[in-house]
């Protein structure tokens, strides 16, 4: 009898230790691998951009296409302060301000926590509207068809 309970003891010991061991994690149905980013690929198109015009067409309007593998979301740094997210595989900006400006915009590729970077360098050309100028390229006084005096 002694031996007996001996055996059932040891059997019920080894079942405990199954039945905790899968319930832990041992099985690997309850693991997920995340899989890196991998393969970044990002380009910049600027609207209006040919041998005549290199910084484009005066819009400030920038095409971003971007890339990579086993990614879900990416984030793109516009190098003007400005972040913003995409899940698709481009994104158009419009830079504001005025002149000719170069940016280093950098893009990150993620799947959960895991990511990879990169990063391109951009000269864009922002015409500002003008709406009025004198040049004063004349001697004398001001031109009065163009300045008056404001007195009061």
């Amino acid at each position: 009898m002694l031996s007996s309970i001996k055996k059932y003891k040891a059997l019920l010991f080894i079942g405990l230790f199954v039945v905790i061991f899968t319930s832990c994690g041992g099985g690997s149905d309850d693991v997920e691998v995340m899989e890196d980013p991998a393969n970044l690929v990002f380009e910049a198109s600027i609207v209006g951009q040919d041998s005549t015009h290199p910084y484009g067409d005066g819009s400030g309007t920038v095409i971003f296409s971007f890339s990579a593998n086993n990614t879900s979301l990416y984030k793109v740094n516009l190098g003007n302060g400005e972040t913003l997210e995409s899940s698709s595989n481009s994104l158009t900006y419009t830079y504001v301000g005025g002149g000719t400006n170069t940016y280093n915009v950098y893009i990150s590729a993620y799947n959960g926590s895991k990511f990879i970077s990169t990063n391109i360098s951009i000269t864009v050309k922002v015409n500002t509207n003008l709406l009025w100028s004198d040049e004063f390229n004349y001697t004398g006084s001001p031109d009065s068809g163009k300045w008056n005096y404001n007195i009061g």
